[in-house]
Formats: structure tokens, C-alpha cells, sequence
């Protein structure tokens, strides 16, 4: 689901975004043992994952909201276009994906997640 509003008020363009999702699908690791193999007199191992159901289980859902400004003039023959943008603007910790950390034992799922509040700043000229 995405909502968007934007309002021009003279030279100036105002916009709000909003974006809400159910959380994607991903194949989830359920355990793991460990692979056993001789190279000559060497006895070698190596963890191997054993898999869930293909995308059976989902991230969190996910939502956003994004706010931006525009402001237009012309100066020296060019038309100028400032901006201002702030993504993600109440912070929220969307979920991009779980990893695990093998370091320590048992091994820990962690999360990795997206952006967080984004400022940025720009300048179109056209000429």
C-alpha cells in the first residue's frame, strides 16, 4: 500500500509518502549438523544448514513514511530546482534480513536493517 500527497503552494511543491507492506518471505534455517569427511589420514568437518519450508515463514511487516519540498525558480537563463527530503521520517527499524553469527556457540540470529532516518539535500539545474 502506498499513499501519496502533494500539495504546490506558488513556486513550491510539498509531498508526503507513505508505504506499508506485509513482511516478505524467506526460507528459514530450522537446524544444522556437522559434515564429517577424511582427506588421506585427516579427519575435516563442516556445519551444513538444513533448510525449512521454501519461503514459509515472513519478516516483520514494513512501513515507511517520507516527506520532501521542492522550490523552483529561475536565475541566469536556468531553471533551478532545490529539494529537501527526509526518508523513513519517524524512524522506523525495518527488517532487511536475518543472518546468523557463527563466532559463538550456539550460533545467534541477528538482524540487518534498513535505512534509517534519512536527511538528504539537492539541486537540479536545467539550462
Amino acid at each position: 500500500l502506498s499513499l501519496v500527497l502533494v500539495k504546490r503552494v506558488g513556486r513550491a511543491a510539498f509531498s508526503l509518502r507513505w508505504s506499508a507492506s506485509a513482511g516478505n518471505p524467506y526460507t528459514g534455517r530450522v537446524g544444522r549438523y556437522r559434515d564429517i569427511y577424511w582427506i588421506g589420514d585427516t579427519v575435516y568437518f563442516r556445519w551444513r544448514s538444513v533448510w525449512g519450508k521454501r519461503n514459509g515463514l515472513r519478516y516483520p511487516p514494513y512501513h515507511r513514511l517520507d516527506v520532501g519540498a521542492e522550490w523552483g525558480f529561475y536565475w541566469l537563463k536556468a531553471h533551478w530546482l532545490l529539494s529537501l527530503s527526509v526518508i523513513n521520517l519517524y524512524g522506523h527499524k525495518n527488517l532487511f534480513f536475518y543472518y546468523y553469527d557463527y563466532s559463538t556457540e550456539p550460533p545467534v540470529r541477528r538482524e540487518v536493517y534498513q535505512l534509517p532516518r534519512f536527511f538528504s539535500l539537492g539541486l537540479r539545474v536545467e539550462f
